[in-house]
C-alpha cells in the first residue's frame, strides 16, 4: 500500500526502494498481488513481475482473475518474451512435454515450487533427474536395465519455459475451466504526457 502511495505521488525513488524489500507472499490477495505485479512491470522489473504473476496463478489457480492477470501480463511483456525462448535441454524451471510408451502426451514441470495443474517433481526427484540435461527427441527408460521385461519409457517432444507453458495452458483451457465466465483481462494501461509523467487518471485506477 505504501508503494502505491509513492507511485501515485510520482516518487519513483521511494517506489524502487520499497520494491527491493522482501514481501510476505502468503499475505497477498489475488488483487493486491496483481497490483504489485504491475508496479514491478512499470518499473521495468519484468522478471520479478512475471515470476510473481506465475506464483499468484498457482496460488489462486481456481480464480479466473488469476489466469486473466497472468495472460495479460505475458502479452504485455512484448519483446521481453524473447528471453523465454525454448531451452535446448531440460533445466530446473522447464516444462517437458513427452510421449509415454502408450502414445499418450504428458507434461511435467520441474520446479521446486509446487504446482497445481501438473505434477511438479522436485529437481532431486528420480523423474527430474532422468529428464534434466536431456534434449528434444531423447528417449528415456524409467527402469533402466533393472527390469527390461517391464520397461517403461518416454520420448521428449518439446521443452518450454514454465512461464510459457503456464501462459499457453491458461489461454487454451480458460473456457473449459471457467465455463460461462464473461470476464476479460484486467489490463492497466498507462498513458504518459510529453514529459513522461503518468496520467493521474490512470494512477487512480490502480488504487
Amino acid at each position: 500500500n505504501l508503494a502505491m502511495i509513492y507511485f501515485r505521488n510520482g516518487d519513483v525513488a521511494s517506489v524502487e526502494s520499497l520494491l527491493s524489500l522482501p514481501y510476505e507472499f502468503e499475505a497477498l490477495s489475488c488483487f493486491s498481488g496483481a497490483k504489485l505485479v504491475r508496479l514491478y512491470y512499470y518499473h521495468n522489473r519484468f522478471y520479478e513481475a512475471l515470476d510473481l504473476a506465475y506464483r499468484l496463478l498457482k496460488k489462486y489457480f481456481k480464480l479466473p482473475e488469476a489466469h486473466w492477470d497472468y495472460i495479460t501480463l505475458f502479452l504485455d511483456l512484448g519483446d521481453e518474451r524473447r528471453e523465454l525462448s525454448d531451452p535446448d535441454v531440460v533445466n530446473v524451471g522447464s516444462s517437458v512435454h513427452y510421449e509415454d510408451q502408450f502414445g499418450r502426451m504428458q507434461v511435467v514441470t520441474i520446479d521446486s515450487d509446487p504446482q497445481v495443474d501438473s505434477p511438479t517433481p522436485d529437481p532431486s526427484d528420480s523423474l527430474a533427474q532422468l529428464l534434466l540435461g536431456k534434449s528434444v527427441g531423447a528417449e528415456i527408460s524409467l527402469h533402466g536395465e533393472q527390469d527390461p521385461l517391464f520397461d517403461e519409457h518416454l520420448i521428449i517432444k518439446s521443452i518450454k519455459s514454465k512461464y510459457v507453458h503456464a501462459f499457453q495452458d491458461s489461454a487454451e483451457n480458460f473456457a473449459q475451466r471457467f465455463p460461462g465466465n464473461k470476464g476479460g483481462p484486467r489490463r492497466f494501461p498507462m498513458r504518459h504526457d510529453a514529459e513522461g509523467r503518468i496520467n493521474p487518471e490512470d494512477i487512480e485506477r490502480l488504487k
